[in-house]
């Protein structure tokens, strides 16, 4: 006890001597002037020496904002700011006393290494944002960032930016087109920040010393003032497209009937409604170039959550971010499951891999001083194929129905009531053609002290859904949050969420579980400057206790975690978890309450500096359970052997030893329930490879693979009688499995013109599970020999008109 507390006592004096050191420079740079723009059109060479240049003022020269916020940077840096009728540019000076490092690589992924990024707030009301990133190799990024440092990097934009490389840094010129800055054309007021992340010494140095973490990033640029009589326009671009594609080999098991050829035509709109609106619409989209997931085995009780890749669903679609998750698109378009057979002897023998998307469109943007979204899709029928026997003995198949058009509608609104603090609502409706529809709505709300410190922040929900299961079912959902979100040393937050047995947003969103009352403390006291040998080391003690709607007890433990990152940005942490007795109420599918032991999980890190040629980290964790136990271990290594090159490993190792865990539920004659449960024994083994090769930094290929084997034993099966015993049962089933997956996408990339692409697609898919009865069980890394191949190769070519 006196240990801790003593702990305790040394992260607050660290902190506090660290927040004291950094007061001076933090409030002597909020004095910082107003950036000057004058007319003029520079070309845009990377070359700073043109006339238009000479009477723009430069900038203070750039200070930190990590390591040190507000210290002197060690190299310094610059900006200076012109504009015509057209365009916006920007000139920024980066000094350095060794090469810059410029590694080529696809468009919005920027390699490690030097990189500047201009941000512009359009409207100058500190709300929102668009950056603009570019590296010493020319290779560009952009995104739109909210006010609280949230980034949309699904946002694209067609602007230009060319850097120079010299013996003494690098310059870098912008040009950006004011028909991509959306503004008020009778009231200009733009901000700007200028930021560079110097590789050389690890140091973020920027125009204006924003805190990390700060509530309100975007209202803290700088003031840019001489812009005068510059219209944004419309927004306009219109982008077909044309896809063709071969199926080169075809794996039954997968039961995907794509035929071996087939092609698609497409198109997408992106039109400015007014200023403040733009619509985006696409009809037949195709996503045929977003990377695939990777392939999971699952041996929890919660459905896996996969992230929204696909580029339409992404951008702008940050304001749907609420407390509660009312909205995850990955919905919109998803697989079906197979259906049972129909016939006793029937066998599915193919499902469509995704509902067709047969169109969508979203308007985003501002009414008054609100920001609104609507988002609405159409997807069609699927279906699936049954083959079975008849009474002849004839083979006959059907075509089944699966999934019917679907209507999916999202609305979000959000309106700023002071400085930093806002109001919103969502809607969701899913609208199914024949079955009753979802519905979910929400009011939440983030209010901001006048210090920008501390924040309460939450969410209320109601929701009726329906499912094949339960029918149409309601529910209530709750989320709120306490905390003192922005300070150096020392932030904290009291979250307590409660969701109604009945509350179901899982139509168009995304819940682990219903039936949930919850409240966390959860801390952190860091080192917001460098001390002594380190650069920033934190202390992350946290509690927290859940109950289920009946008063259950279903998590309740305390964690604790420490790390620590040198000045050679190597860093390293460890953490520690105590879970008290409680219940697990899924385990069983709706049955008995599984009664768990205290537990005790531990884990820990150590990561080399990602600026090396050769970097990587290390991570293990262990936990106990009910007389057995888990272990985790992964390795990842990151390799840059040339600039225009990079390749990254991982592999990963999961086991379980000896740890109960249900199997099924058996019915007897009498019509009694039996949960049969056994020793769960498991291996599994996944590997990861990445390549980027860029040729240019418009042509790149891009190339991810996966190996998954997992070996799933179970043994001394037994009856859940009661929460904590577990008695004998003459259980006749084998539920061991074996299962393996090879994943390989390749996609080749190159933009033949500003927003034009040509993209060719790779994919190639082995996967297969075998029972305990199965021919290729318990041959390991050898049942992949018995996976059927399934290859696609795709062309896509799209056009931008703007």
């Amino acid at each position: 006890m006196r240990t801790r507390s003593r702990s305790r006592a040394t992260a607050l004096r660290l902190a506090a001597r660290a927040l004291a050191a950094t007061l001076a420079p933090s409030a002597a740079h909020a004095q910082l002037a107003t950036v000057h723009a004058v007319r003029g059109t520079p070309a845009v060479d990377g070359a700073l020496g043109d006339a238009a240049w000479q009477g723009a003022p430069w900038t203070p020269r750039f200070v930190q904002r990590q390591p040190a916020l507000g210290a002197r940077a060690t190299h310094g840096a610059r900006a200076r700011i012109a504009y015509d009728d057209d365009a916006l540019y920007v000139a920024v000076e980066c000094e350095a006393t060794a090469r810059p490092v410029a590694r080529l690589g696809r468009r919005d992924a920027i390699p490690n290494g030097d990189w500047v990024r201009v941000m512009v707030d359009a409207r100058g009301e500190g709300a929102s944002a668009f950056s603009f990133a570019v590296n010493p190799a020319g290779v560009q990024a952009d995104a739109v960032v909210q006010g609280d440092s949230d980034w949309d990097g699904a946002w694209d934009a067609v602007w230009n930016a060319e850097p120079r490389v010299s013996a003494h840094g690098w310059t870098v010129e912008y040009r950006i087109p004011w028909r991509v800055l959306r503004f008020d054309t009778a009231r200009l007021r733009f901000r700007v920040q200028v930021d560079r992340y110097d590789y050389e010494t690890g140091e973020s140095v920027a125009l204006v010393a924003i805190p990390a973490d700060a509530p309100r990033f975007v209202a803290a640029f700088a003031p840019l003032v001489g812009v005068e009589r510059v219209s944004s326009g419309r927004v306009f671009q219109l982008q077909p497209y044309a896809v063709g594609r071969v199926r080169v080999l075809q794996n039954p098991a997968l039961l995907d009937p794509t035929p071996t050829l087939s092609g698609t035509l497409g198109g997408d709109l992106k039109l400015g409604l007014t200023n403040d609106l733009v619509l985006d619409a696409t009809v037949n989209p195709d996503f045929g170039q977003v990377e695939v997931d990777p392939a999971v085995i699952n041996l929890s009780t919660y459905e896996v959550f996969f992230p929204e890749r696909r580029p339409f669903f992404l951008e702008g679609t940050d304001i749907f971010n609420t407390p509660l998750r009312i909205l995850h698109t990955r919905r919109i378009g998803a697989a079906p499951g197979a259906p049972d057979p129909r016939h006793a002897n029937g066998t599915i023998e193919s499902v469509d891999p995704a509902a067709p998307i047969w169109g969508a469109a979203k308007v985003t943007g501002r009414v008054g001083p609100a920001s609104v979204m609507l988002l609405d899709a159409v997807t069609g029928y699927t279906h699936a194929t049954e083959r079975w026997v008849d009474p002849s003995g004839a083979t006959a198949r059907e075509l089944r129905t699966v999934g019917e058009p679907t209507n999916w509608l999202a609305a979000r609104v959000r309106v700023p009531v002071a400085q930093g603090s806002s109001v919103g609502g969502i809607f969701t409706h899913v609208g199914r053609f024949t079955q009753p529809n979802d519905a979910v709505g929400g009011i939440d709300w983030d209010f901001r002290a006048p210090d920008g410190r501390h924040r309460f922040r939450g969410q209320i929900a109601a929701s009726q859904a329906w499912n094949a299961t339960d029918g149409v079912h309601t529910g209530q959902g709750m989320l709120l949050e306490v905390a003192r979100a922005e300070d150096p040393a020392w932030v904290w937050v009291v979250r307590a969420r409660g969701y109604s047995r009945g509350f179901d947003p899982n139509g168009l969103g995304y819940l682990e579980r219903p039936d949930y009352l919850s409240l966390t403390v959860d801390t952190t006291f860091r080192t917001p400057r460098p001390v002594g040998p380190l650069r920033s080391a934190y202390v992350n003690p946290w509690a927290w206790r859940a109950t289920n709607t009946e008063g259950l007890l279903i998590d309740q433990g305390a964690g604790l975690e420490v790390g620590i990152t040198g000045r050679t940005l190597w860093n390293t942490g460890a953490g520690v978890i105590v879970n008290s007795a409680q219940f697990d109420d899924r385990e069983t599918r709706g049955g008995i309450a599984y009664a768990l032991d205290p537990n005790v999980s531990a884990w820990g890190w150590v990561s080399s500096d990602r600026r090396l040629p050769l970097s990587g980290t290390l991570s293990f964790s262990v936990a106990t359970q009910n007389g057995g136990h888990r272990a985790n271990g992964s390795l990842s290594a990151l390799w840059i052997p040339a600039p225009f090159l990079s390749l990254s490993w991982a592999a990963g190792a999961r086991s379980v030893t000896n740890v109960p865990r249900w199997v099924e539920n058996v019915v007897d004659p009498r019509g009694l329930t039996h949960p049969i449960f056994g020793q769960q024994n498991a291996v599994i083994v996944d590997t990861t490879l990445r390549a980027s090769l860029a040729f240019s930094r418009r042509a790149t290929l891009d190339l991810y693979s996966q190996l998954l084997l997992g070996s799933i034993r179970y043994d001394h099966y037994a009856e859940l009688t009661a929460p904590d015993h577990l008695g004998p049962y003459a259980y006749a089933g084998n539920a061991d499995y074996d299962t393996v997956s090879l994943l390989v996408n390749a996609v080749a990339r190159y933009e033949y013109l500003p927003g034009s692409f040509a993209t060719l697609v790779l994919l190639h898919r082995q996967a297969l599970t075998a029972g305990a009865a199965d021919a290729g069980f318990d041959r390991g890394a050898g049942l992949l020999g018995d996976a059927p191949p399934d290859t696609l190769l795709m062309a896509k070519m799209t056009y931008l008109f703007f």
